[in-house]
């Protein structure tokens, strides 16, 4: 298959929106299904590794969730755990425990989501702790000199925040 095909279910409108087979599109995706309460479907998603851990990482109950070494998959779901407010310790694999998240944590911290390092900071494994999101703002200054997925990711999100 060629396309990744999202399917919004919604009562005002039904349409079909195809878009390029990626990666990098799958996991953004998958964000925003999981965001979605239900109302997007997705089909022909990418079958890379990162897609099939983050995927996995989204339908988990777990406390803990190894997103192994999905950088992608690691940054998204760092910020999406955030925002659906359960309390999660994310890990990864030791390479990926080496890759920097500092300027993510402190942006979700600027916004007021709590994070905590359980080894080094600035870098996996951490703890999301469930906070009052009405308590929230909507404002994050972060440099995207690491990686523009930081970026991407407080984006994929940033529309539930409170105005």
């Amino acid at each position: 298959m060629s396309n990744i095909e999202l399917y919004i279910k919604q009562t005002s409108f039904n349409t079909d929106i195809c878009l390029p087979f990626s990666k990098s599109e799958s996991n953004r995706l998958l964000i925003i299904q999981a965001l979605s309460e239900g109302k997007i479907s997705l089909l022909n998603l990418s079958d890379a590794n990162d897609t099939i851990i983050l995927s996995a990482a989204l339908s988990s109950d777990k406390l803990n969730v190894d997103i192994q070494d999905a950088g992608t998959a690691a940054r998204f779901f760092v910020t999406y755990a955030c925002i659906d407010n359960k309390h999660k310790i994310i890990t990864g694999s030791r390479r990926m425990q080496e890759r920097p998240i500092e300027p993510l944590v402190n942006a979700l911290k600027q916004i007021g989501f709590r994070i905590g390092y359980l080894r080094q900071n600035g870098f996996l494994p951490v703890e999301i702790i469930p906070t009052n999101l009405n308590n929230l703002g909507s404002e994050v200054s972060i440099t995207g000199k690491v990686s523009s997925q930081f970026i991407s990711a407080l984006m994929l999100v940033g529309w539930k925040l409170q105005k």
